[in-house]
């Protein structure tokens, strides 16, 4: 995780879109971006489902790019 999320921030932001093509309403997932796990949250379905976040962690940081060089 520290390789993958090296700022060590976790921001929230609008999951525009429906990015990961739930089928339900996507209450939130999370997706990694400059280093920082961004907690994702369907515009008009703010929710705090954990599971969903946590879902999505393992996909996330498996398909996160490493620190730069």
């Amino acid at each position: 995780m520290n390789r993958a999320a090296y700022a060590h921030i976790v921001p929230i932001d609008v999951d525009e879109g429906n990015k990961h093509k739930t089928d339900y309403p996507p209450y939130n997932s999370c997706e990694i971006r400059d280093g920082k796990v961004v907690i994702l949250f369907g515009a008009g379905w703010f929710g705090s489902n954990s599971y969903q976040v946590a879902g999505s962690l393992v996909k996330a940081l498996d398909e996160a790019p490493g620190p730069p060089s």
